[in-house]
């Protein structure tokens, strides 16, 4: 059964990790497994702000550094590069044959099969003149609209809540433009590394969103999107266990028994009944974190030919490949 594929999944991270040290939920295990690795480049160690998420991304062959052994954390990256990372984290393997000739200035580089394989997903466009202009540096907006598009398909994006729409944004950044919305939401969901900005004491602050995008800065939001995708899966499958685990769908016990089995249930797989609600508040304004945990229901303790679970397929690239059945 799924549920407890995914629960042996979740108890082994956690027993994997020293008992003083021991992290429960998606977000602090990886924090925890990331924050203390080896990985090190001549410019670039444990300790600096950005280590977790570059360590992270090397770990998983989306990055790597320089035949000098550095990383460079503070050069721009250019459309290419960027493009082949999200293509490389979401799980793409474009094939070099057929991944060709899909811009004026794309044709068999070692960038074409990255690039074309995005364009025919829909994450990335080109320029007005039929180019791609693959070694061009990104800005800040643009790496944020190709990382974005990548990582959250338009199924499983949600409405930001009242809070969230709220949230002071930097002042050169104009919500008119096309890039206002991406920019909205990145902060709202601090997804964005601001250790370049400067906030004065009312909380204002200027982005920059013009100028170059570093590998660092790159490296930081797509980790922290992957973080957000993953913990939203996270919270959907936590809470229809818990359903599952209730009456009606257990029988022969009573509600007050069945929560306690439950709450025994919660402790070993690692986590505290205090980190599930915190999920559960977390992410209760999530209208697709909460269908899709409908449907999970339904699908583990209801009628599996009645819930169609391809609809949130855009969840597949946050979880261990053999942990996603619904192919």
């Amino acid at each position: 059964m799924f549920m407890k594929k995914f629960l042996a999944f979740f108890v082994v991270g956690v027993l994997m990790l020293p008992l003083a040290a021991q992290a429960t939920t998606v977000r602090e295990r990886t924090m925890a497994d990331f924050s203390s690795s080896s990985m090190s480049f001549t410019d670039f160690k444990a300790g600096h702000p950005n280590f977790t998420a570059v360590a992270f991304l090397k770990d998983r062959g989306v990055i790597n550094g320089y035949p000098d052994g550095s990383f460079k954390p503070d050069v721009g990256i250019n459309r290419a590069e960027l493009t082949k990372m999200v293509v490389a984290l979401m799980g793409g393997s474009p094939d070099a044959a057929t991944n060709k000739e899909c811009f004026k200035d794309v044709h068999e580089e070692w960038f074409a099969p990255y690039v074309c394989y995005a364009k025919a997903q829909g994450w990335i466009d080109g320029y007005a003149d039929g180019n791609f202009k693959p070694s061009q540096s990104v800005n800040r907006v643009e790496a944020m609209k190709i990382v974005l598009n990548a990582m959250i398909k338009k199924n499983v994006l949600p409405q930001l809540s009242t809070v969230q729409q709220g949230v002071k944004m930097p002042l050169d950044t104009d919500e008119g433009e096309w890039y206002g919305s991406f920019v909205h939401f990145a902060i709202a969901l601090d997804l964005l590394d601001l250790h370049h900005v400067i906030i004065d004491s009312s909380g204002a602050y200027n982005y920059m969103p013009g100028e170059w995008m570093t590998r660092k800065e790159v490296a930081e939001m797509i980790f922290r999107t992957f973080l957000y995708m993953a913990e939203r899966y996270e919270t959907a499958w936590l809470y229809a266990e818990k359903i599952c685990a209730l009456p009606p769908y257990m029988q022969d016990i009573s509600e007050n028994d069945a929560l306690i089995a439950w709450r025994d249930r919660l402790t070993v797989q690692g986590y505290t009944e205090d980190e599930f609600n915190d999920l559960q508040t977390k992410y209760a304004d999530d209208e697709v974190v909460q269908g899709f945990s409908s449907d999970y229901q339904k699908y583990d303790c209801g009628t599996k030919s009645d819930t169609d679970m391809q609809v949130w397929n855009g969840f597949e690239p946050f979880v261990e490949a053999d942990l996603w059945p619904w192919r």
